[in-house]
Order: C-alpha cells, then structure tokens, then sequence
C-alpha cells in the first residue's frame, strides 16, 4: 500500500487535503485513482489508513478510516554524520532511516571535503526513505556543522560509539544510543582522542573496509539491533 507524509493525521472519518508537491506526487507520478487506499504518516510517529475521495483545485482530498496508530522506533538512536562525496551522502541518509536513526548531526571534520549544506534536499530524502521503509516518524535533521558542535547534541546519556577500524565490536545498546561515521579519509587521531576524552566508545564493525554508506547501514544496524516499534 503506497505511504504518503501529511502535516496532520485527524481521527476515523476526519479529512484532510496534500500540499502541491504532494499531490503531484499521488495523482500524477503514481496515478492513484480516486477510491484507492492508502496510508498516511505525519512525521512524528503515527500513521492511519486513508482513502483518497477526491480532487479539489489539483489537491488530493483524503478521508482517515483507521484510528492512527505509532509506528516509529521505541528508542533514540543518534547518527553523527561526517559528510562523504557524492551520491554516498544520500545513500546514508535512507540507510540511517531504514535502520532506525531518530536524529541525524552532518557534520564538517578535519578530513571532510566541504561543500554547502543543502538542508531541504537532505530533509526530502529522509521523507522519502520514511514513507517507503514504513516508518511513520521522520529523523529530526540538525543543521550542518562542525564535528564539536554535532557532537554536543547527543545526550550524554547515550550509550556512544564512534567507528573505528579495527577496534573491537560491541553488543547492541539497551537504551538510547548513538554512532559517529567519519568521512572516506577517517577520523583525525585528534578528533578521535577528543571524543574518546569525551566518553565516546571506539567500536569496531567488521574486517573489511567500508564505504561510509556501508559503515553507516552496518553501524547503526548493530547498535540498534534492539530496536522496536513501541
């Protein structure tokens, strides 16, 4: 059943109309008949059945007929992201939704080759990767900056573990938890002291080299490997 994002989820019988992009989307690229059924997700963790009744203005109007129900991980699960070149970065994007990740932290470090950040094309991809895994929550993507700064919006709290090669592998985390990826080039030995100094854990995720794509999926899968639909 096609999954579409809304900005608000009303009770059985409750209406509701898509935005343009939306509805471009349903009417046009997926060719969704009036009558078809649907589900609908609006971000924050809940999701209902919905049928589509109409078309008013180029809008596709929606009806809820299933009390909305949670459908998102039972725990946070942060991603510290030290942004890779190319199409990786949106390759790690639906990974980290696919496997879980409830906030996501680009970060610029030492090795990291810059470019601007692109915050609305980010935040469409996490969309999209919602509505196609079954989540019904969205990632909350904070703004690109520096490896301190990206850092700092963990909670301490957090079981915290940082990707190095070769370092030894963990078992999954039991509560909150959080994984740091670095770039192609790695961690500078002094980003990494400084988040060990930190409380960071050094956690290894294989014998083989990965791509940051790759390393992101493997990561996040083995320290969420607990994670749940509440």
């Amino acid at each position: 059943m096609r999954r579409f994002k809304v900005t608000n989820l009303p009770e059985p019988g409750g209406t509701l109309r898509l935005d343009a992009q939306g509805s471009h989307h349903m009417l046009q690229v997926c060719r969704t008949p009036r009558g078809a059924h649907l589900v609908v997700f609006d971000g924050s963790g809940r999701q209902a059945q919905a049928e589509l009744f109409d078309v008013q203005g180029g809008h596709a109007a929606l009806r809820v007929l299933t009390t909305p129900a949670a459908a998102r991980p039972a725990m946070a699960l942060h991603l510290v992201l030290s942004l890779p070149k190319g199409p990786a970065l949106d390759h790690a994007l639906r990974m980290a939704v696919e496997t879980g990740a409830t906030h996501i932290h680009p970060a610029i470090s030492a090795r990291t080759v810059r470019r601007g950040g692109r915050h609305e094309r980010w935040q469409r991809v996490l969309d999209g990767a919602a509505g196609q895994c079954g989540r019904a929550d969205v990632p909350k993507l904070s703004p690109l900056g520096p490896l301190p700064e990206a850092i700092r919006r963990v909670p301490e709290t957090a079981d915290r573990r940082v990707a190095v090669p070769g370092a030894s592998e963990r078992q999954p985390a039991r509560s909150d938890a959080a994984l740091a990826v670095g770039p192609e080039g790695g961690w500078e030995p002094s980003e990494l002291d400084r988040m060990i100094e930190q409380g960071w854990v050094p956690v290894g995720l294989g014998g083989w080299t990965m791509r940051v794509d790759t390393a992101v999926a493997v990561g996040l899968a083995a320290v969420a490997a607990r994670v749940t639909f509440p």
